[in-house]
């Protein structure tokens, strides 16, 4: 008999097995979705378990046509996604090491799948007999749990739209209040990923809606189809007599089908976030996410954000002025919730990031800090979030980095967690670690955002690796998301590698645009830069009048 190929063959680490023939990577007997450039990177390591796959053979292999630069950014972001996928780590892996500039190396134990030849024997021992009977359980049983027993709905891959509720009461108190008290109870969970606000807004433009309009389900669908999205939770509360009914249901955005569905009932308007609080669990379970995570990261909502409707409905109003861009609006909103709940941790975070975007320092340092005595109080989450905020404001940088390291290691899904990481990375230097985490962040948003396209390729300019830093600048161009910090991007590279026509056509794409002064203000200092202080002043001057 022919020995197979390692394309038939079924390769073994850890809790992993990798189907080669499928292209599929499974996960104690659960399929993991994998896209296929990342698939084609850990086959390639597998051929070559503990030996060096040079970034040349990964080339030749798998991007044979791609220019140096196309082929470093796609071979960064396709390793990223690999190890997101087994929940590996760069600084610490347990899987895929990098060896800087030269290639990556499998570090785990391989097992390949082996056939055993049975002897044939004519008599079997009592003994045997029984642990043949053992044996034969066990497999029954491992079979029922990799082939019978039910798939979870959802995989640590997919994402959630939080759809606006049905609200059946008439009840203004109701009014995105339920919404927000959701959203906080499904993102303390490490398995579920929810789509965000800004990213709800951002594609209702692409949609040429309005960023503020309601997501019913319908709308909802659409955005799902347009981000490839999985699923999309709907809520809905009704009276019923002087008690109320919640129902939650999450759909599958492609087939419409009901992937989990749960009501709960509150005697009263003060029991309605229990009921809420009760139904969310019940969802987490049936979408997939085990009951020892639920019961790690299942704070009651009263804790985790107010026990008051009206502070809850209040601070869903900053929030949303936050997104519409209303900075001084939300910061009201902010405190009025405050005022309303003096304990509402949350709420002193937010109002502290306003206070610091707005300059006052002081007062942010002091909301932050007043926030952190509260942290207990709060989800796991938003304790992570709140501690390495609290070190941001206070300019300690060593202290802020271990916390965003803390808040990645938690929720290694959280792509704006490895973003604000690598930020913190870049101010303290560590440029290869920046790149790193922004990468990581890349890979994990459904839809990366400008600024994260904009801090990689800053942080490969750092790194003096200016044909590289292009790369992303030019993909989120194609993908439609060039603003300000997108042509800032490329004039600096054009500007380090002293082209003046590049320079002069990122200015141009700002002509018209709300940050055209902010480019004239940038083409002001590099002009200043040369010596031409006359052209700095006149251009200065323009960008004063812009």
């Amino acid at each position: 008999m022919a020995e197979s190929g390692p394309a038939d063959r079924i390769v073994r680490f850890g809790v992993f097995a990798v189907d080669l023939r499928a292209g599929e990577l499974h996960r104690q007997g659960l399929k993991i979705k994998l896209q296929e450039k990342p698939f084609q990177v850990l086959a390639l390591l597998l051929e070559h378990p503990g030996g060096v796959v040079t970034r040349e053979e990964l080339q030749q292999r798998l991007w044979p046509g791609d220019t140096f630069v196309d082929f470093e950014h796609s071979l960064n972001i396709a390793v990223a996604k690999l190890r997101e996928a087994l929940g590996d780590s760069a600084d610490i892996p347990r899987y895929v090491e990098t060896l800087p500039r030269r290639g990556y190396r499998f570090i785990a134990p391989v097992e390949g799948q082996e056939q055993a030849v049975a002897e044939p024997r004519t008599r079997l021992q009592p003994v045997w007999i029984g642990v043949l009977a053992v044996v034969t359980l066990v497999v029954l049983v491992a079979a029922w749990f990799v082939f019978l027993r039910p798939a979870p709905a959802l995989t640590e891959s997919d994402h959630i739209l939080l759809a606006d509720w049905v609200n059946h009461t008439g009840d203004p108190i109701f009014e995105g209040t339920l919404k927000q008290g959701l959203a906080v109870k499904l993102e303390e969970s490490p398995f579920l990923s929810i789509v965000s606000d800004q990213q709800v807004r951002e594609t209702l433009r692409l949609m040429e809606r309005s960023p503020d309009e309601p997501i019913t389900a319908e709308v909802g669908q659409e955005i799902c189809q347009r981000e490839g999205v999985k699923a999309m939770i709907v809520g809905e509360i009704a009276a019923l007599g002087s008690s109320y009914v919640i129902t939650l249901n999450a759909l599958d955005c492609h087939s419409g089908d009901s992937l989990a569905r749960e009501q709960a009932q509150a005697i009263s308007k003060e029991e309605v976030l229990d009921a809420l609080d009760q139904a969310a669990s019940a969802v987490r379970r049936k979408l997939g996410e085990s009951l020892a995570s639920i019961e790690k990261f299942d704070t009651p909502l009263g804790e985790a954000t107010t026990s008051s409707l009206a502070a809850l409905q209040v601070y869903s109003r900053g929030r949303a002025a936050f997104f519409r861009g209303e900075r001084l609006q939300a910061l009201r909103f902010f405190e009025q919730a405050i005022e309303l709940d003096p304990n509402f941790a949350i709420a002193y975070r937010r109002a502290a990031v306003q206070y610091r975007n707005a300059g006052e320092r002081t007062k942010g340092r002091e909301y932050a800090k007043k926030a952190l005595s509260l942290h207990e109080r709060v989800s796991e989450r938003e304790r992570v979030v709140i501690r390495a905020y609290y070190y941001v404001s206070e300019g300690d940088l060593p202290k802020a980095i271990e916390a965003y390291e803390h808040f990645t290691q938690t929720y290694p899904r959280a792509a704006g967690a490895h973003n604000n990481l690598g930020i913190r990375y870049e101010h303290y230097g560590q440029y290869e670690k920046a790149l790193e985490s922004t990468l990581r962040a890349i890979a994990l948003a459904p839809e990366p955002r400008d600024h994260q396209y904009a801090n990689a390729a800053r942080q490969y300019m750092a790194l003096n690796r200016l044909a590289e830093a292009k790369a992303p600048l030019k993909e989120a161009i194609a993908k439609g998301v060039g603003a300000l910090s997108i042509r800032r991007g490329l004039y600096r590279v054009a500007f380090l590698e002293g082209d003046a026509g590049g320079m002069q056509r990122q200015v141009e794409a700002a002509k018209g645009k709300s940050w055209e002064y902010r480019m004239v203000r940038l083409e002001a200092r590099a002009a200043a830069y040369f010596g031409k202080l006359r052209e700095a002043r006149e251009l200065y001057q323009r960008a004063i009048e812009l």
